[in-house]
Protein backbone atom coordinates (compact mmCIF):
# COMPACT_ATOMS: atom_id res chain seq x y z
CA UNK A 1 0.00 0.00 0.00
CA UNK A 2 2.57 2.31 0.85
CA UNK A 3 4.65 1.77 -2.29
CA UNK A 4 1.41 2.69 -4.38
CA UNK A 5 1.11 5.98 -2.12
CA UNK A 6 4.49 6.39 -2.73
CA UNK A 7 4.29 6.13 -7.00
CA UNK A 8 1.14 8.35 -7.13
CA UNK A 9 2.81 10.92 -5.95
CA UNK A 10 5.51 10.01 -8.59
CA UNK A 11 3.15 9.81 -11.54
CA UNK A 12 -0.22 11.31 -10.67
CA UNK A 13 0.12 15.22 -9.89
CA UNK A 14 -3.49 15.59 -9.19
CA UNK A 15 -3.61 15.96 -5.21
CA UNK A 16 -7.67 15.03 -4.87
CA UNK A 17 -6.62 11.87 -6.08
CA UNK A 18 -3.61 11.00 -4.18
CA UNK A 19 -5.14 12.50 -1.06
CA UNK A 20 -8.22 9.74 -1.78
CA UNK A 21 -5.86 6.81 -2.08
CA UNK A 22 -3.99 7.66 1.17
CA UNK A 23 -6.91 8.41 3.26
CA UNK A 24 -8.49 5.13 1.92
CA UNK A 25 -4.98 3.30 3.03
CA UNK A 26 -4.93 4.83 6.41
CA UNK A 27 -8.70 3.50 7.19
CA UNK A 28 -8.45 0.01 5.40
CA UNK A 29 -5.38 -0.17 7.85
CA UNK A 30 -7.55 0.98 11.05
CA UNK A 31 -10.49 -0.42 10.05
CA UNK A 32 -12.52 3.32 10.36
CA UNK A 33 -15.75 4.06 9.01
CA UNK A 34 -14.43 7.47 7.87
CA UNK A 35 -12.09 10.38 7.51
CA UNK A 36 -11.20 13.38 6.05
CA UNK A 37 -7.90 15.40 4.67
CA UNK A 38 -7.53 18.90 5.51
CA UNK A 39 -5.49 21.35 4.27
CA UNK A 40 -4.80 24.85 4.16
CA UNK A 41 -6.11 27.10 1.59
CA UNK A 42 -3.64 28.85 -0.55
CA UNK A 43 -3.68 31.62 2.02
CA UNK A 44 -3.53 29.87 5.01
CA UNK A 45 -6.60 31.88 5.79
CA UNK A 46 -8.79 28.81 6.45
CA UNK A 47 -8.43 25.09 5.90
CA UNK A 48 -10.29 23.15 2.89
CA UNK A 49 -11.31 19.58 2.74
CA UNK A 50 -9.51 18.11 0.07
CA UNK A 51 -10.46 14.49 0.23
CA UNK A 52 -13.55 12.81 2.68
CA UNK A 53 -15.14 9.37 3.10
CA UNK A 54 -18.30 9.75 5.21
CA UNK A 55 -19.40 12.11 7.34
CA UNK A 56 -17.19 14.46 5.64
CA UNK A 57 -18.07 13.07 2.28
CA UNK A 58 -21.22 15.52 1.34
CA UNK A 59 -19.23 18.62 2.05
CA UNK A 60 -16.73 17.88 -0.59
CA UNK A 61 -19.54 18.10 -3.30
CA UNK A 62 -19.13 22.08 -2.79
CA UNK A 63 -15.61 22.94 -3.86
CA UNK A 64 -13.21 24.13 -1.77
CA UNK A 65 -15.42 24.05 1.30
CA UNK A 66 -13.82 26.71 3.92
CA UNK A 67 -14.26 25.87 7.97
CA UNK A 68 -14.83 27.16 10.86
CA UNK A 69 -12.33 30.75 11.38
CA UNK A 70 -9.96 29.20 14.25
CA UNK A 71 -9.59 25.96 13.47
CA UNK A 72 -6.25 26.45 11.34
CA UNK A 73 -4.65 27.94 14.56
CA UNK A 74 -5.32 24.81 16.25
CA UNK A 75 -3.81 22.72 13.23
CA UNK A 76 -0.90 25.11 12.96
CA UNK A 77 -0.06 24.31 16.39
CA UNK A 78 -0.77 20.24 16.71
CA UNK A 79 3.12 18.75 17.65
CA UNK A 80 2.13 15.34 16.59
CA UNK A 81 -0.87 12.25 16.77
CA UNK A 82 -3.98 13.79 19.11
CA UNK A 83 -6.76 10.85 20.16
CA UNK A 84 -10.15 11.30 20.88
CA UNK A 85 -12.00 8.49 22.73
CA UNK A 86 -14.86 11.10 23.17
CA UNK A 87 -15.63 12.51 19.72
CA UNK A 88 -17.91 15.35 20.94
CA UNK A 89 -14.94 17.04 22.83
CA UNK A 90 -13.12 16.96 19.36
CA UNK A 91 -12.64 20.45 17.88
CA UNK A 92 -13.74 19.20 14.54
CA UNK A 93 -16.95 17.72 15.79
CA UNK A 94 -19.03 20.96 15.31
CA UNK A 95 -17.98 21.37 12.08
CA UNK A 96 -19.55 17.98 10.79
CA UNK A 97 -22.74 17.19 13.37
CA UNK A 98 -25.33 16.79 11.24
CA UNK A 99 -24.04 15.03 8.92
CA UNK A 100 -22.73 12.52 11.32
CA UNK A 101 -25.78 12.03 12.84
CA UNK A 102 -27.61 11.43 9.61
CA UNK A 103 -25.38 8.06 9.55
CA UNK A 104 -27.38 5.65 11.99
CA UNK A 105 -24.01 3.34 12.96
CA UNK A 106 -22.27 6.66 14.01
CA UNK A 107 -25.31 8.28 15.47
CA UNK A 108 -26.13 5.60 17.68
CA UNK A 109 -22.77 5.28 19.01
CA UNK A 110 -21.40 9.12 19.42
CA UNK A 111 -20.41 8.27 22.66
CA UNK A 112 -18.32 5.38 21.56
CA UNK A 113 -16.21 6.92 18.54
CA UNK A 114 -12.88 7.70 18.59
CA UNK A 115 -10.94 10.15 16.41
CA UNK A 116 -7.56 10.31 15.28
CA UNK A 117 -5.51 13.49 13.71
CA UNK A 118 -1.99 13.48 12.25
CA UNK A 119 -0.59 16.66 11.63
CA UNK A 120 0.46 16.75 8.19
CA UNK A 121 3.70 18.70 7.80
CA UNK A 122 7.18 18.69 6.16
CA UNK A 123 10.59 19.48 8.37
CA UNK A 124 9.59 23.79 8.39
CA UNK A 125 5.78 23.75 7.35
CA UNK A 126 2.19 22.21 8.22
CA UNK A 127 0.08 21.75 5.55
CA UNK A 128 -3.11 20.29 7.70
CA UNK A 129 -4.28 17.26 9.15
CA UNK A 130 -5.16 13.92 8.41
CA UNK A 131 -8.58 12.76 10.26
CA UNK A 132 -10.07 9.29 10.63
CA UNK A 133 -12.77 7.89 13.41
CA UNK A 134 -14.02 4.61 14.33
CA UNK A 135 -17.36 3.43 15.99
CA UNK A 136 -17.17 0.96 18.67
CA UNK A 137 -16.51 0.12 21.51
CA UNK A 138 -12.89 0.80 23.09
CA UNK A 139 -11.54 0.07 19.60
CA UNK A 140 -7.96 1.84 20.68
CA UNK A 141 -5.24 2.41 18.15
CA UNK A 142 -2.46 0.05 18.10
CA UNK A 143 1.23 1.36 18.22
CA UNK A 144 1.63 0.01 14.66
CA UNK A 145 -1.50 2.13 13.51
CA UNK A 146 -0.26 5.02 14.58
CA UNK A 147 3.06 4.63 13.10
CA UNK A 148 1.05 3.60 9.53
CA UNK A 149 -0.60 6.67 9.93
CA UNK A 150 2.02 9.13 10.50
CA UNK A 151 4.00 7.66 7.71
CA UNK A 152 0.63 7.87 5.61
CA UNK A 153 0.41 11.75 6.77
CA UNK A 154 4.17 12.06 5.56
CA UNK A 155 3.12 10.93 2.46
CA UNK A 156 0.49 13.25 2.02
CA UNK A 157 2.58 15.85 2.95
CA UNK A 158 4.41 14.86 -0.33
CA UNK A 159 1.47 14.93 -2.02
CA UNK A 160 0.59 18.55 -1.47
CA UNK A 161 4.36 19.70 -1.79
CA UNK A 162 4.69 17.70 -5.29
CA UNK A 163 1.36 19.56 -6.22
CA UNK A 164 2.60 22.89 -5.27
CA UNK A 165 5.87 22.49 -6.94
CA UNK A 166 3.73 21.20 -10.34
CA UNK A 167 1.62 24.26 -10.15
CA UNK A 168 4.80 26.90 -10.16
CA UNK A 169 5.83 24.81 -13.28
CA UNK A 170 2.67 24.93 -14.65
CA UNK A 171 1.75 28.60 -14.30
CA UNK A 172 5.77 29.36 -15.58
CA UNK A 173 4.87 27.01 -18.53
CA UNK A 174 1.73 28.84 -19.62
CA UNK A 175 3.42 32.02 -18.74
CA UNK A 176 6.00 31.42 -21.19
CA UNK A 177 2.95 30.09 -23.91
CA UNK A 178 1.52 33.84 -23.13
CA UNK A 179 4.44 35.38 -24.16
CA UNK A 180 5.20 33.62 -27.36
CA UNK A 181 1.42 33.92 -28.16
CA UNK A 182 2.06 37.86 -27.58
CA UNK A 183 4.97 37.81 -30.17
CA UNK A 184 2.89 35.92 -32.97
CA UNK A 185 -0.01 38.66 -32.32
CA UNK A 186 2.79 41.48 -32.63
CA UNK A 187 4.47 40.58 -36.01
CA UNK A 188 0.64 41.67 -37.19
CA UNK A 189 -0.79 44.42 -36.50
CA UNK A 190 -4.12 43.22 -38.03
CA UNK A 191 -4.04 40.00 -35.29
CA UNK A 192 -2.89 42.22 -31.97
CA UNK A 193 -5.24 41.57 -29.17
CA UNK A 194 -7.44 38.67 -31.75
CA UNK A 195 -6.68 35.79 -29.19
CA UNK A 196 -7.25 37.46 -26.12
CA UNK A 197 -11.02 38.69 -27.43
CA UNK A 198 -11.46 35.33 -28.77
CA UNK A 199 -10.98 33.92 -25.16
CA UNK A 200 -13.32 36.56 -23.44
CA UNK A 201 -16.19 35.63 -26.18
CA UNK A 202 -15.26 31.87 -25.48
CA UNK A 203 -15.50 31.58 -21.95
CA UNK A 204 -18.74 33.71 -21.98
CA UNK A 205 -20.75 31.58 -24.96
CA UNK A 206 -19.37 28.51 -23.26
CA UNK A 207 -20.75 29.38 -19.57
CA UNK A 208 -24.18 30.21 -21.82
CA UNK A 209 -24.17 26.94 -23.09
CA UNK A 210 -23.38 25.24 -19.81
CA UNK A 211 -19.58 24.14 -20.05
CA UNK A 212 -18.31 23.14 -16.40
CA UNK A 213 -15.96 25.60 -15.13
CA UNK A 214 -12.68 23.04 -15.39
CA UNK A 215 -13.91 22.96 -19.19
CA UNK A 216 -14.47 27.17 -18.82
CA UNK A 217 -10.69 27.03 -17.33
CA UNK A 218 -9.65 24.74 -20.24
CA UNK A 219 -11.49 26.11 -22.81
CA UNK A 220 -10.12 29.96 -22.11
CA UNK A 221 -6.69 28.82 -21.90
CA UNK A 222 -6.60 27.21 -25.11
CA UNK A 223 -8.60 29.85 -27.00
CA UNK A 224 -5.97 32.88 -25.61
CA UNK A 225 -3.26 30.56 -27.91
CA UNK A 226 -5.30 29.11 -30.40
CA UNK A 227 -2.98 30.57 -33.03
CA UNK A 228 0.43 30.09 -31.17
CA UNK A 229 1.60 27.85 -34.29
CA UNK A 230 1.44 31.40 -36.37
CA UNK A 231 4.98 31.83 -35.41
CA UNK A 232 5.62 29.19 -38.19
CA UNK A 233 4.12 31.00 -40.57
CA UNK A 234 5.80 34.03 -42.00
CA UNK A 235 5.61 37.69 -41.51
CA UNK A 236 5.29 38.81 -44.79
CA UNK A 237 2.44 36.11 -45.30
CA UNK A 238 0.48 37.18 -42.27
CA UNK A 239 0.95 40.97 -43.84
CA UNK A 240 0.12 39.98 -47.20
CA UNK A 241 -2.00 42.81 -48.92
CA UNK A 242 -4.02 40.47 -51.16
CA UNK A 243 -5.52 37.39 -51.09
CA UNK A 244 -3.12 34.52 -50.32
CA UNK A 245 -1.48 31.76 -53.35
CA UNK A 246 -3.39 28.37 -52.67
CA UNK A 247 0.44 27.03 -51.35
CA UNK A 248 0.46 30.06 -49.05
CA UNK A 249 -3.18 29.26 -47.35
CA UNK A 250 -1.47 25.74 -47.33
CA UNK A 251 1.30 27.55 -44.88
CA UNK A 252 -1.32 29.23 -42.48
CA UNK A 253 -3.61 25.94 -42.37
CA UNK A 254 0.02 23.97 -41.17
CA UNK A 255 -0.43 26.69 -37.72
CA UNK A 256 -3.07 24.24 -35.81
CA UNK A 257 -0.43 21.32 -36.18
CA UNK A 258 2.07 23.48 -35.04
CA UNK A 259 -0.02 25.01 -32.32
CA UNK A 260 -0.17 21.56 -30.98
CA UNK A 261 3.36 20.26 -31.41
CA UNK A 262 4.74 23.76 -29.52
CA UNK A 263 2.91 21.86 -26.74
CA UNK A 264 3.21 18.49 -27.24
CA UNK A 265 6.02 18.02 -24.17
CA UNK A 266 3.72 19.69 -21.74
CA UNK A 267 1.36 16.76 -21.06
CA UNK A 268 -0.55 18.77 -18.72
CA UNK A 269 -2.07 20.69 -21.53
CA UNK A 270 -3.36 17.87 -23.59
CA UNK A 271 -7.02 19.11 -23.50
CA UNK A 272 -5.82 22.63 -24.33
CA UNK A 273 -3.39 20.91 -26.92
CA UNK A 274 -6.86 18.76 -28.54
CA UNK A 275 -8.78 22.20 -28.72
CA UNK A 276 -5.86 24.38 -30.35
CA UNK A 277 -5.31 21.28 -33.21
CA UNK A 278 -8.91 21.13 -33.71
CA UNK A 279 -10.20 24.90 -34.06
CA UNK A 280 -10.53 25.05 -37.46
CA UNK A 281 -12.65 21.48 -38.15
CA UNK A 282 -16.13 21.83 -39.33
CA UNK A 283 -19.22 19.97 -38.13
CA UNK A 284 -19.32 18.98 -41.92
CA UNK A 285 -16.01 17.31 -42.14
CA UNK A 286 -14.63 19.80 -44.28
CA UNK A 287 -12.12 21.40 -41.71
CA UNK A 288 -8.92 20.73 -41.23
CA UNK A 289 -6.18 19.14 -39.82
CA UNK A 290 -7.89 15.96 -39.71
CA UNK A 291 -11.47 16.78 -40.90
CA UNK A 292 -13.30 15.76 -38.00
CA UNK A 293 -16.76 15.10 -38.26
CA UNK A 294 -20.45 15.52 -35.98
CA UNK A 295 -19.67 14.22 -33.02
CA UNK A 296 -16.30 14.04 -33.43
CA UNK A 297 -15.49 17.87 -32.35
CA UNK A 298 -15.81 18.44 -28.83
CA UNK A 299 -18.08 21.39 -27.41
CA UNK A 300 -15.64 23.58 -26.66
CA UNK A 301 -14.07 23.06 -30.33
CA UNK A 302 -16.79 24.39 -31.64
CA UNK A 303 -17.29 27.05 -29.22
CA UNK A 304 -13.66 28.01 -29.81
CA UNK A 305 -14.37 27.60 -33.92
CA UNK A 306 -17.52 29.81 -33.67
CA UNK A 307 -15.75 32.48 -31.93
CA UNK A 308 -12.24 32.81 -33.32
CA UNK A 309 -14.57 32.85 -36.53
CA UNK A 310 -16.58 36.09 -35.47
CA UNK A 311 -13.51 37.96 -34.47
CA UNK A 312 -11.90 37.43 -37.32
CA UNK A 313 -14.74 38.60 -39.50
CA UNK A 314 -15.30 41.73 -37.55
CA UNK A 315 -11.63 42.74 -37.55
CA UNK A 316 -9.62 44.11 -40.73
CA UNK A 317 -7.12 41.99 -42.39
CA UNK A 318 -4.89 42.94 -45.13
CA UNK A 319 -7.03 42.38 -48.35
CA UNK A 320 -10.60 43.80 -46.61
CA UNK A 321 -12.23 45.83 -44.17
CA UNK A 322 -13.91 44.62 -40.91
CA UNK A 323 -17.57 43.55 -41.12
CA UNK A 324 -20.19 45.02 -39.24
CA UNK A 325 -21.77 42.40 -36.80
CA UNK A 326 -25.05 41.99 -38.33
CA UNK A 327 -22.90 40.74 -41.78
CA UNK A 328 -20.59 38.46 -39.40
CA UNK A 329 -23.55 37.15 -38.20
CA UNK A 330 -25.65 36.68 -41.37
CA UNK A 331 -22.71 34.73 -42.48
CA UNK A 332 -22.62 32.47 -39.65
CA UNK A 333 -26.30 31.87 -39.87
CA UNK A 334 -25.78 30.63 -43.09
CA UNK A 335 -23.62 28.09 -42.30
CA UNK A 336 -25.57 26.50 -38.97
CA UNK A 337 -25.02 22.81 -39.91
CA UNK A 338 -22.46 22.35 -41.76
CA UNK A 339 -19.87 25.08 -40.25
CA UNK A 340 -20.92 25.62 -36.82
CA UNK A 341 -23.38 23.78 -34.11
CA UNK A 342 -26.85 25.41 -34.90
CA UNK A 343 -27.12 25.52 -30.84
CA UNK A 344 -24.00 27.00 -30.25
CA UNK A 345 -24.93 29.82 -32.80
CA UNK A 346 -28.35 30.41 -31.51
CA UNK A 347 -26.92 31.13 -28.00
CA UNK A 348 -24.22 33.30 -29.81
CA UNK A 349 -26.46 35.36 -31.18
CA UNK A 350 -28.68 35.48 -28.03
CA UNK A 351 -25.21 36.68 -26.41
CA UNK A 352 -24.43 39.22 -28.74
CA UNK A 353 -28.38 40.53 -28.76
CA UNK A 354 -28.36 41.51 -24.28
Amino acid sequence: MLYLVSQSILIRPEQREVLNLILNAAMHQTKSEGGAVLLFDSSRQGVVIAAAVGAWEPATRLANVMLERGIEEWIAEMDGPALYTDVEQHPLFNLVRPLYLEQPLLAANVNGVEMLLIPIKSEKETFGVLNIYRAGEAKLLSQSDLELLTILATQAGLAVKSRQHFSELEKGCISALRSVASFVESRSHYTRGHMERVAQLSEQLGSRIGLSEEELNTLRLAASLHDIGLIGVSEAILNMPGELAPIEWDMVRLHPIIGDEILSPLKFLSEVRYIIRHHHERLDGRGYPDGLVGDEITPSVRVLSLCDSYDAMTSPRPWRQAMSKEEAIAIIEGEKGTKFDPEIVDAFVDMLGE
